[in-house]
């Protein structure tokens, strides 16, 4: 049986010397050469090895840390790989963000389709002035389903 938790916290914060800090069971905190550090946790899952990282320290604390290793070590022995399942989580999130569609990216678009069709380029630097300066600070970052009358209102009430 390995064994664990050989480090302790007072341990985690002092060491600097860069590597890797074997704490157990598979958990690592990563010193780097300029001195950061983080959790890293090797695990084998279809007797492939693999390496994650559990998060920066202090961020994470040592206990935080061997509370996720254990967590992923348990799904390992259930036949999950827990890599997996954060990297399909993460792809879910990447493809709602690309759903959505900022009022900003909105307006620059709506600009370069239309910039053709004006009488001169003043014109279309008067419209991305006059959107950056009222539209922006107020909903330029918000998704474009999500925007209502009373932002509309924010935006209109100092012209």
């Amino acid at each position: 049986m390995v064994k664990a938790n050989k480090l302790t916290q007072l341990q985690a914060t002092r060491l600097k010397e860069p590597g890797l800090h074997g704490d157990g069971a598979g958990l690592w905190l990563k010193v780097t050469e300029g001195g950061s550090k983080s959790w890293i946790l090797r695990y084998a899952f279809n007797g492939r090895e693999r390496w994650t990282g559990l998060g920066p320290y202090p961020d994470v604390s040592l206990a935080e840390a061997r509370d996720k290793a254990a967590t992923w070590r348990r799904e390992v022995r259930q036949g999950i790989d827990p890599m997996q399942v954060k990297q399909q989580a993460a792809a879910v999130v990447r493809a709602e963000q690309a759903k959505t569609v900022t009022f900003d990216n909105c307006a620059k678009r709506y600009i370069e389709s239309h910039r053709s069709g004006w009488k001169s380029a003043k014109h279309a630097e008067q419209w991305t002035s006059t959107l950056q300066a009222y539209a922006g600070p107020i909903i330029g970052k918000m998704d474009v389903a999500l925007i209502e009358t009373a932002h509309i209102m924010r935006v209109l009430d100092p012209v």
